[in-house]
Formats: C-alpha cells, structure tokens, sequence
C-alpha cells in the first residue's frame, strides 16, 4: 500500500534505500554522518512500519512489492 512509504520520514527512505543495498547499520551511520544509535532507531521505526521483526522479514516483504 502506497500509505506504507507516505509514513516513513525522508531519512528513515534514505535508511531503507540503503538497507535494500545490503548497507549495514553501521555502515549507514557511517556514510550519513548520524550515530549508530539514531539509525538503529531509524530501523527499529520501520520494522514497526512494515510490521516485521528482522530485515530479513523487511526484504521479503520489500521483494514481494510492498512499496518503499
């Protein structure tokens, strides 16, 4: 459902975008400039999004056409 992309904050699309890459969330912290703790957030925030528990669920869910 198109809802699903319109609840996610620009940042937390930019942390998906680069979770679907296979960036870690360190690594995304990295190349952001945020801190671990802020994008582990972040991730948290779209798991409960997405209602998933791991990104394994997020990716299955995203390569099964949920919209980002």
């Amino acid at each position: 459902s198109p809802r699903l992309a319109t609840r996610l904050s620009p940042r937390q699309v930019e942390v998906l975008q680069r979770l679907a890459e296979g960036t870690t969330e360190n690594e995304v912290a990295v190349q952001t400039g945020r801190s671990y703790h802020t994008v582990h957030n972040q991730v948290r925030s779209i798991y409960r999004v997405y209602n998933v528990h791991s990104r394994g669920e997020l990716m299955s869910r995203l390569t099964n056409g949920a919209p980002m």
